[in-house]
């Protein structure tokens, strides 16, 4: 964190002396040069200005009409006996030749002991003083307008004059400077300034207690639709393209030992189901962002990673809702070693309630912004970058990024005091100004050990070559070193009272997801996993849902919220996709003209995988009773029938509802309909109406035999006589058995029989008996 001076009140700064010159001849040299510094600017700015630092990189031109960057400086720490090489590239930005041309080389032998005055040094106008001139050269040639050229400036440690000792290390203030002639300006005018950092080091070293830098770097992706990939997958292909966000990130990092990483797990999951050829490059097909996953993965095994919560989730926005963050599950490959303590809300500020959350969530150690938790009374050093904070669910371990060197780090560009001069910064500018502020840091305190710790935005874009050079140099200079943020963590609280933050979220930053929108996709999912209940691997139907759910509630989306919205769509209507995969095949209509019977359901389903249902009728009226829940099981991409037991209890017209159930009697598809016509009397009408026509045929055939008498068929008694007759005599058996063996009179030979009177016996005359007479 940026501090004021650490400044001794009975004590001002001394500039080194020449040895053997008289204090005097200095002090009469000094005012001699005030004097003619004067009367050529009319200004006089010092290079050390009490009041609050500023994060700024190296000055490395000022508006004047030649830029002047820094190309090389060795040794980037400067010992006795070396020689100190700076290399500068001085370009005419101007439409106007610059002729004789001239570059100086300056340092400011004061010690620069404060980070105000790190930072005053690069802020400071083009025309003020630059400290001693070392060493002054002729440029050979015009710098024609537009023209570039460089220039080495050589000067032996030992010639500088600088003290040794303990107390003389640190940064000192170092430029690079250029006059000549062109329109507008004198000979003696400044064309273009250089303000960049030499440390003096004349110590071994192990003589300075190293001061510890963590340097957090998060791993987040581009917003995630996981139903529509096609958006995500190709803007994840530019990021990780050579030039990309993610691939100057990884370059810049993952070359330096000790870099903390905090990843989403699922944009290295993406990265590594992307191994589409996406081109051919130098005769090498590279394959989308699956390589760019390998080499970070190769990357996160030599350092300290850990797991953000799966697409980056709101930490923010669900506290300000009052919802837990989703149920993550345990790190599979290739995550297995990575930590997952380590929440990183989207504002700066998180109030208690988020860190309670955090502490709940099992991810309690919380990154938050710079200048939060500032110290309740301003200290004259740079503190250790931890604060513990009491929460409703325990301890959070809020991480506090220093501001400065954070800026630092990502070399943003932007103004710079008044004179309109840019930071945008080369490699070894860059470099030499972090290591200089990490100089002043370890001289407030070269005694204690304390931590500092640097982060990046989750969008950082970095300049490879830069980040690189910065990283490089922190773990090069004696008097810091990389180290992981587990480190810091170890090293606990150092009991700095600090500010506290209000106790629940009452604003998010601009973009934020709303409670309603993650209680919404959060339904959505619950139902999808109820769907799921019906197969038998209900992951691969409700990941795509659940993983939506938990994307919408990325930090990414704040971005866009009118994606965002489009992603929740999506995941309705994949929902909907599945429940309609199962469905009723609906036919006419039923007739019911008994009271039981069974209707026949036909199920479709259309899923990749068996469905096993409970299928239910539920009929509007009481005519009908179905009160019987039926099995079915459903095969992939089939369908099969079942009849489900009802009972029809007077008539009507009956409208029923097939539910489709799983095991546990819960609803997955949208219920269907049909109309049932109950006639359940029709069986007892039909029965006493069949009853009723045999009575009537019955009684008429009495009737009929009792009025009619005999039939002209009938047999006489005078052949009933004759029969019994034939009987007693044995004439009947033989006419019998001539009739069985086919010999009886009458028969006609091709087999049509005689009639019954050819068939009976001749009867023998009788005599006729007279009528009884009447006395």
């Amino acid at each position: 964190m940026t501090t004021t001076d650490a400044r001794r009140p009975s004590r001002r700064p001394r500039r080194d002396a020449r040895p053997g010159r008289p204090a005097t001849a200095l002090h009469a040299a000094v005012a001699a040069l005030l004097t003619v510094l004067l009367a050529v600017t009319g200004t006089l700015a010092t290079a050390v200005v009490p009041g609050p630092g500023t994060a700024t990189a190296t000055a490395e031109t000022s508006d004047g009409p030649v830029d002047v960057t820094l190309t090389s400086l060795t040794p980037e720490t400067l010992r006795p006996g070396d020689t100190l090489t700076v290399v500068a590239t001085l370009t005419n930005t101007s439409g106007a030749d610059i002729t004789s041309p001239v570059a100086r080389l300056s340092l400011a032998r004061n010690t620069l002991d404060t980070r105000n005055s790190i930072a005053s040094w690069s802020t400071a106008e083009r025309s003020s003083t630059l400290g001693t001139t070392l060493l002054t050269t002729p440029l050979p040639d015009t710098l024609a307008a537009g023209a570039t050229t460089t220039v080495e400036l050589t000067v032996a440690a030992d010639e500088l004059n600088l003290r040794t000792g303990y107390a003389a290390w640190g940064p000192r203030g170092l430029a690079v400077s250029v006059t000549g002639v062109t329109d507008g300006y004198s000979a003696v005018e400044r064309l273009g300034v250089l303000r960049t950092y030499v440390v003096w080091y004349p110590l071994d070293d192990t003589a300075v207690q190293p001061l510890s830098v963590s340097v957090v770097v998060p791993v987040v992706g581009p917003p995630a639709d996981p139903l529509a990939p096609e958006r995500t997958t190709e803007a994840l292909r530019e990021e990780t393209a050579p030039g990309g966000r993610l691939e100057s990130l990884l370059a810049g990092t993952q070359a330096v030992p000790g870099v903390t990483w905090a990843v989403d797990p699922a944009l290295v999951e993406q990265l590594l189901a992307d191994d589409t050829p996406t081109g051919d490059t130098a005769g090498t097909t590279t394959t989308g962002g699956a390589s760019w996953a390998q080499r970070f993965l190769e990357a996160t095994a030599a350092g300290e990673t850990y797991a953000l919560p799966r697409y980056d989730q709101d930490i923010s926005a669900y506290a300000a809702a009052g919802l837990p963050l989703p149920v993550q599950g345990p790190l599979g490959e290739p995550f297995s070693g990575w930590r997952t303590d380590l929440s990183w809300p989207a504002d700066d500020a998180p109030a208690t309630d988020v860190l309670d959350l955090a502490v709940r969530s099992g991810a309690g150690t919380v990154v938050v912004g710079s200048g939060t938790f500032e110290p309740v009374v301003e200290l004259p050093y740079t503190a250790t970058g931890l604060t513990s904070v009491t929460t409703p669910s325990g301890t959070a371990a809020a991480v506090l990024p220093d501001a400065t060197l954070t800026t630092l780090l990502l070399d943003a560009p932007g103004p710079v005091g008044t004179t309109g001069t840019t930071t945008a910064s080369t490699p070894a500018a860059a470099r030499q100004r972090i290591t200089a502020e990490l100089a002043v840091i370890s001289r407030e305190r070269p005694a204690q050990a304390r931590h500092v710790v640097i982060t990046a935005p989750r969008d950082w874009s970095p300049g490879a070559d830069v980040l690189q050079a910065q990283l490089n140099g922190i773990t090069a200079v004696p008097w810091a070193t990389i180290a992981p943020l587990s480190a810091l963590l170890a090293g606990g609280d150092p009991g700095i009272p600090r500010t506290p933050v209000p106790a629940d979220t009452t604003a998010l930053g601009a973009g934020a997801v709303d409670g309603d929108t993650l209680r919404q996709v959060g339904r959505t999912a619950q139902q999808a996993q109820t769907f799921a209940k019906i197969v038998t691997d209900p992951g691969a139907l409700t990941r795509p849902v659940t993983e939506s759910a938990v994307a919408v509630g990325s930090v990414a989306w704040r971005g866009d919220p009118d994606g965002r919205a489009l992603a929740v769509e999506h995941q309705a209507q994949h929902l909907a996709a599945l429940r309609g995969a199962v469905s009723v095949v609906t036919g006419s209509d039923f007739n019911l003209i008994s009271t039981g019977s069974e209707i026949p359901v036909q199920v479709r389903n259309d899923l990749g995988q068996a469905v096993t249902l409970l299928v239910e009728l539920e009929p509007d009226s009481p005519r009908l009773v179905a009160d019987t829940r039926v099995p079915v099981t459903v095969p992939a991409g089939g369908d099969a029938s079942v009849t489900v037991p009802v009972r029809g209890i007077g008539s009507g017209d009956v409208t029923t509802e097939v539910h489709i159930l799983s095991a546990d009697g819960t609803l997955v598809a949208e219920p269907a309909t049909f109309k049932v016509r109950v006639r359940a009397d029709w069986e007892n009408r039909g029965t006493l109406v069949v009853a009723v026509l045999l009575l009537v045929l019955l009684g008429a055939g009495i009737w009929r035999t009792v009025h009619r008498g005999r039939s002209e068929r009938r047999a006489s008694a005078a052949v009933v006589e004759q029969l019994e007759h034939s009987e007693q005599t044995g004439e009947l058996d033989a006419l019998i058995d001539a009739q069985d063996s086919g010999t009886l009179p009458g028969v006609d030979p091709t087999g049509a029989a005689a009639t019954s009177h050819d068939a009976l016996p001749e009867t023998p005359d009788r005599p006729t008996t007279p009528p009884r007479s009447t006395p």
